[in-house]
């Protein structure tokens, strides 16, 4: 599996973060290529082998995005379940299966993924993050927020190069958990 973080802050723009996010990212232990992605409150960062791990997508006028790490057992049938309901897949990655599903399902969606994953997933229109690790994941993801700004990853040395977090202010999201963070508000849900 490769490695993910991300910030969120929803008072500030993130890619003045820039910096801190490239260091995060270089924090994460795992082989492969570092790589960013942007928008205006959020920012991830990806380690990987071969795949990419960030993907967008555009429906009905929203933006979403993921950053993902693992592999999804099921994204045939997955992949023909979203078909089915008009969903457009063009790549065959499963970033992009497990982002149009969550855009299908919601929160939901993890009824319908099976595999070893972490993934995080921005709605622009919303303002908000989800994050959830599959019960079968071999990576844990740690996390630390206040009122506006939410940080994660699945190694604790990338959240702790973040310069406004300490360690003990960090935790650690269980195995087949996840949560939705927006203005003011983390739910768990399990």
């Amino acid at each position: 599996m490769c490695g993910i973080t991300g910030i969120v802050d929803l008072k500030n723009f993130v890619r003045e973060e820039r910096d801190t996010l490239i260091g995060m990212t270089e924090m994460l232990t795992t082989s492969g290529v570092a790589d960013l992605w942007f928008s205006t409150f959020v920012g991830f960062g990806y380690k990987y082998l071969d795949d990419r791990g960030t993907v967008q997508k555009k429906i009905n006028g929203n933006m979403y995005a993921i950053v993902y790490s693992g592999s999804l057992s099921n994204k045939k049938d997955t992949r023909n379940k979203l078909l089915e309901k008009g969903h457009s897949i063009p790549s065959s990655s499963d970033a992009e299966t497990m982002l149009t599903s969550y855009i299908e399902w919601r929160e939901d969606c993890l009824d319908f993924l099976i595999g070893n994953f972490v993934f995080a997933v921005w709605d622009e229109n919303k303002q908000e993050l989800f994050l959830t690790t599959s019960q079968g994941s071999n990576k844990l993801i740690y996390y630390a927020f206040d009122s506006h700004r939410f940080l994660f990853g699945t190694e604790l040395n990338a959240i702790v190069k973040h310069h406004k977090v300490s360690l003990e202010n960090i935790k650690e999201l269980q195995l087949g958990h996840s949560l939705l963070f927006s203005k003011d508000n983390v739910k768990l849900k399990n």
